[in-house]
């Protein structure tokens, strides 16, 4: 199965880089098997990685609102575009007052 990513090239599908990001969010193996089999009876040859994203968006979301939102985090400051750099230095910032490591 193919997945189309953002740049129109097509890839192979990888279950496993599904799993991951979605194990990521939180989610415990069960839940995590869960969404991923859920995704993968929806999914088709050709989809975007948008739509993939977001069935898999949508799915964690009515196991855990929470799982849902720590995995779009990462859309969501991708999203904020070039104003995105200075809210991650803010971020590390404030990691690096309390005593954590950051790098941006």
């Amino acid at each position: 199965m193919q997945i189309k990513k953002y740049s129109g090239e097509l890839v192979p599908f990888n279950g496993e880089s599904l799993r991951h990001s979605l194990s990521r969010s939180g989610a415990n193996a069960d839940q995590v098997n869960q969404v991923y089999d859920k995704v993968l009876n929806e999914i088709y040859d050709g989809i975007s990685t948008r739509e993939l994203y977001q069935l898999a968006f949508d799915t964690l979301k009515t196991v855990r609102n929470s799982y849902a939102a720590r995995y779009s985090l990462k859309k969501a400051l991708r999203e904020l575009g070039p104003e995105g750099f200075y809210f991650e230095k803010y971020i590390a910032h404030l990691l690096r007052s309390i005593g954590y490591e950051s790098t941006t």
